[in-house]
Formats: C-alpha cells, structure tokens, sequence
C-alpha cells in the first residue's frame, strides 16, 4: 500500500470515528433533554402534596463508546418509608430506544422494579416515553399521567 493511500485511509477512518462520537454527543443531549423533561413533568404531579422529590446524577457509559462517561438525571420520591427510584439505565438496546429508565419502588427493605420507560421504542406507535410493564414485557404504552399512577399505587 502506498504512502498516499495509508494516509486517506488513515483519513477516512479518523472522520468516521468524528462522525460516530458526534451522533453520540447528540443523542446523550437528547437523552438528557428528555429525561429531565419526564423528571419535571413527574414532579409536577405532586407539587403541593407531602411526596417529597430529591434529585440527583446518574453516571453512565454506552458499550458503542465505553470511556465516554456521562451524568443523566435520576429522581427518588420519598413517601414516609417508600422511596420511588426513576433511574437512569442507558440508551441504546433493541429497538432504536434512544433511553432507557427504571422505575422501582423501596419499601420494607425490598426493591420491586414496576416499569420501564424506553424512548423511541419501535414498537410504539408514538415517539414520546413508551412505559414498559416489567411483567409483561410485550405491553407498550404511552407514558401518562393516569397510566403512571396505575403502576405506581402501593407508593401510596
């Protein structure tokens, strides 16, 4: 192989991994974006009630680009002894999901995952939060209000 054609390989192969850490950054952007859209949307359902909400950052990696390391938000509500955990768990697995969470409820000293929340899930007819039912992982719905206090009502 000549010189000239090392250095364009070498080239073109520096432009691709450009191009891969670019889609990354832009959809860890979106991912967070929406996430923290979910989180305030969440919060909102129980202002001015004695839930209380505590934010924080979740450190995650991606398997396409294992030492980018980056913070999603995470929320825990707090009803006397039942903490509610929204955890972020990454964003890609089957399915085109740009994003994943975990919603799981803490009470006596035992954690019970409740639902998932995946973005971009294609098998939603929709494009927003698609909620997932730990149980039954076929069902796929939106992500709502009502929807949310259906699986979440042993928090009570």
């Amino acid at each position: 192989m000549s010189a000239q054609n090392k250095f364009f390989e070498k080239l073109g192969s520096s432009a691709r991994k450009k191009s891969v850490n670019d889609s990354l950054q832009d959809d860890i952007l979106f991912y967070k974006k929406e996430t923290q859209r979910l989180l305030d949307t969440v919060e909102r359902w129980f202002r001015d009630t004695p839930i209380r909400c505590k934010t924080w950052e979740n450190s995650l990696t991606e398997q396409v680009a294992p030492d980018v390391i980056y913070q999603i938000p995470g929320m825990t509500l707090i009803n006397d002894d039942k903490h509610l955990h929204i955890t972020p768990l990454g964003m890609y697995c089957f399915g085109g999901v740009k994003g994943r969470l975990i919603v799981s409820l803490l009470m006596k000293n035992e954690e019970k995952n409740l639902f998932e929340c995946r973005l971009n899930d294609s098998r939603a007819d929709f494009d927003e939060w698609a909620l997932i039912d730990c149980c039954k992982k076929k069902k796929v719905m939106p992500f709502r209000e009502d929807t949310f206090f259906e699986y979440i009502y042993e928090f009570a």
